[in-house]
This record gives C-alpha cells, sequence and structure tokens, in this order.
C-alpha cells in the first residue's frame, strides 16, 4: 500500500521502510530518546522532505538530514 502525505506526496512501502529505519537511526544519533521532545517532529519533518526529494535508502536519508540539521543549527 502507498501512503499519500498532505502535500500530495505519495511514498511505496519500500521507501516507507527506508524512512523508519533512518528516523530510528536519527533519533540514536541525535540522542533523543523523549518522543514527545518537538525535536523529533522536525526530524520527521526532513525525513519526509529527503525522501520526497528522491532519496530511498536509509542511509542516504539520514546523512542528507543530519547534513541539512547541521546547516540549520549554522544558520
Amino acid at each position: 500500500m502507498t501512503i499519500h502525505f498532505p502535500n500530495e506526496t505519495s511514498f511505496e512501502p519500500e521507501t516507507i521502510d527506508a524512512m523508519g529505519q533512518a528516523y530510528e537511526h536519527l533519533l540514536d544519533d541525535l540522542g533523543l530518546t523523549d518522543r514527545n521532545d518537538p525535536l523529533t517532529d522536525i526530524v520527521a519533518k526532513e525525513i519526509v522532505k529527503v525522501a520526497s526529494r528522491g532519496a530511498r535508502d536509509a542511509d542516504e536519508i539520514r546523512g542528507k538530514v543530519l547534513t541539512a540539521l547541521e546547516a540549520s543549527r549554522r544558520s
């Protein structure tokens, strides 16, 4: 089943799996253990952005999200 997001983006099951894996690893990378922490929403939104631009591999998604978060932290 394909999941559609509000911005008209949809992802295939394999991509959704990769996004979930990336999310779990990113929370670990960032030391986020509280799922209610607002930063977890930021991470999830960045994952959707990266995947909507074509990233389909968990490691690729993870790396691009880390880069985006680092860039936003600097600015």
